[in-house]
């Protein structure tokens, strides 16, 4: 049983899957570095049946005190993924490469968010299979809330201090402090109060 499941470990090694964590179980990992495409800081802490995936290359890193909630997935489909010191992330979030993905420092996932660093084309009529698959990639700046079931498409950058409400598809970047929620997302509000023209122009 124990050396099926070794066999089983070693095989997902070999093809870049890295299955992290134990059923029921969180972990506190200190710079792990044994998978050569990922790259870990200290004291991230990763809940079970996370998936981290760089069978098509590409890399992933993962700075200090990351927090990985259960049965989040990260495929770099060949991209890097980073996400900075304090990142959290929370249970059933997906990010999807192949275009670079950058996640601040503080910045939040909630559950069920989807970054979606790539497009595929849909042009004529080729089969959509055999479609080309491009990524521009994601950032999102430090200090970044994305709410529960929010989407970020490919291209854009959610600016320091974005809130993005719950089923939000955010589309196009977003303005510093915005609060943006909608299909697609626009802004609804702001955390801070804006400046005015004149102080704007002061400044």
């Amino acid at each position: 049983m124990i050396g099926k499941r070794l066999l089983r470990i070693a095989g997902l090694l070999c093809r870049g899957y890295l299955p992290v964590g134990f059923r029921g179980m969180a972990h506190w990992t200190t710079a792990l570095s044994w998978h050569p495409r990922v790259h870990w800081g200290p004291l991230c802490l990763v809940e079970g049946r996370v998936l981290l995936s760089t069978d098509q290359g590409g890399s992933i890193r993962l700075g200090r005190k990351v927090y990985l909630a259960e049965e989040v997935k990260i495929r770099s489909y060949g991209g890097i993924v980073e996400l900075s010191d304090g990142v959290a992330v929370n249970y059933q979030t997906v990010l999807l490469g192949p275009g670079k993905i950058t996640i601040g420092r503080g910045s939040l996932l909630g559950p069920h968010v989807i970054l979606a660093a790539g497009n595929h084309g849909y042009g004529g009529e080729v089969p959509i299979q055999q479609q080309p698959y491009t990524g521009v990639g994601i950032t999102v700046e430090e200090d970044v809330w994305i709410c529960a079931n929010a989407c970020i498409t490919d291209g854009v950058t959610l600016a320091k201090g974005t809130v993005v409400a719950a089923g939000a598809v955010v589309t196009k970047d977003t303005e510093p402090y915005s609060i943006v929620g909608g299909i697609p997302a626009r802004v609804i509000g702001y955390r801070q109060a804006r400046p005015s023209s004149g102080q704007a122009a002061a400044s």
